[in-house]
């Protein structure tokens, strides 16, 4: 599992599928392409495949330098171990997900996720957005970039857990059999 210490809070990381637009990759590509933005983007995600969102934002995403499009990465590879080990955070401000998996397994990685409301976290379950508005993120980005590297990690670390207590395998089989025991054993 990657680390959670040396991350650095100007890295930022997209983590996602398809569907670039509904999950708010335009909205962080207008942002970060902005002249002296100080904050990197690493793109994970299979953007290469949606050939007119590459072709609107062409500029953006190859010929920005604190832009770097990665494309689709394996998750038990090491250029996502690397990637994770350096992002402090994820960004998904989407109109729409449910809960995110994409974010769960940056969580797992130990990278402090910025959701919008759509991504069905709980409140403690990383930072919300408040609206997905390209002012309200970049106030968030700056305000959490200049979060110290103890902060970071032990918020990290927290996030791991969060993943660990609520999302692995064994909280699933707990919280089923917690509800077949409700049902099957009613109280008198």
């Amino acid at each position: 599992s990657p680390k959670t210490s040396n991350k650095n809070a100007g890295k930022f990381l997209f983590f996602a599928s398809s569907g670039q637009v509904h999950k708010g990759l335009d909205l962080l590509l207008e942002i970060f392409s902005q002249e002296k933005f100080p904050f990197e983007l690493y793109i994970c995600s299979t953007f290469k495949v949606e050939e007119n969102f590459c072709t609107v934002y062409k500029k953006e995403l190859f010929h920005t330098s604190n832009i770097h499009p990665i494309g689709f990465v394996d998750i038990m590879g090491e250029q996502f171990r690397e990637i994770a080990e350096e992002c402090a955070f994820a960004l998904l401000p989407s109109c729409s997900e449910g809960i995110a998996g994409s974010i769960l397994t940056v969580m797992s990685a130990g990278v402090i996720p910025f959701v919008s409301r759509e991504c069905g976290f709980d409140d403690d379950e990383g930072i919300q957005l408040q609206d997905c508005k390209i002012e309200t993120i970049e106030q968030t980005i700056y305000h959490y970039a200049r979060r110290s590297n103890h902060w970071i990690e032990s918020e990290a670390r927290r996030i791991q857990q969060i993943v660990r207590d609520r999302y692995s395998k064994e909280a699933f089989i707990h919280s089923v059999q917690i509800a077949l025991q409700s049902v099957l054993l009613p109280s008198k």
